[in-house]
């Protein structure tokens, strides 16, 4: 089936991703009626499956809240894909707008002081700024379960303490709330999603993309996982029972 023919099913998701994702919205508080959520969109899959899933809640569930999306240019070498950005942020029907940087030219003289974390923060700076100068008062962020256990087990390994990313946190400086809807989602079915959007992710121009401590813990898993089934399992509990902790202690909505 190709880009039209879904276009004119229109927008959907199986029963089982709604559910995840209006689980998460409701029991962390994610999503409120009269919100304006913008979502950093770099045209990667959980990016791409995250403003859609979005899209869908507001078409299709009883809150009333607003959506827009945004994607940080750093200024890579290999350029942007801006039109097929756009055409997909088009097609799902959300308002998209461009922050151009010139941000990996300072990336470049620290690399070698993980340019990872120099490029974050580079583009939560400038996402977080465009929501507070454009009215937005929450931020999404893709993160999937596979993200929160890569971070939980870097934060153990490169940091020295436990404990990795929330649902939703409040940034007191900027006044901007971000939020990551997709905490209940595994990549495999971010994957599968490419499915019924009918997307092609963008390439990720980024030179650094392969030689990351991230990416370095992701194979671990991986190789670990494939010696002994439950190791994912367990990094998942671990996750999971924090989350139970976070809804204890804020009161559970859902």
């Amino acid at each position: 089936m190709n880009l039209e023919e879904r276009a004119l099913r229109g927008m959907h998701m199986p029963k089982a991703y709604h559910n995840k994702l209006i689980k998460a919205v409701m029991q962390f508080g994610l999503i409120q009626d009269s919100d304006k959520v913008l979502v950093g969109f770099s045209g990667g899959k959980d990016s791409a499956f995250l403003m859609y899933a979005l899209k869908c809640l507001k078409d299709h569930f009883t809150l009333d809240f607003e959506l827009g999306s945004v994607t940080v240019d750093i200024g890579f070498e290999a350029p942007l894909d801006e039109p097929g950005i756009t055409a997909f942020a088009e097609r799902v029907g959300v308002p998209h707008s461009f922050v151009r940087t010139r941000a990996y030219e300072t990336i470049k003289e620290r690399s070698e002081e993980s340019p990872c974390a120099w490029c974050s923060y580079f583009r939560r700076a400038c996402v977080n700024s465009f929501a507070k100068e454009n009215g937005y008062n929450k931020v999404a962020y893709a993160h999937h379960m596979d993200d929160a256990v890569e971070t939980l087990l870097m934060n153990m390994l490169y940091s020295g303490k436990g404990g990795t990313f929330l649902p939703r946190t409040e940034l007191s400086r900027s006044g901007v709330t971000v939020i990551r809807p997709l905490i209940y989602f595994s990549e495999k079915e971010v994957q599968r999603s490419l499915r019924f959007m009918g997307f092609d992710p963008i390439p990720n121009p980024c030179p650094f993309e392969r030689d990351t401590c991230r990416a370095k813990v992701k194979e671990l898993i991986k190789s670990l996982d494939m010696e002994n089934r439950m190791v994912r399992r367990n990094l998942e509990a671990v996750v999971k029972a924090g989350l139970k902790e976070q809804v204890v202690s804020e009161g559970a909505i859902w």
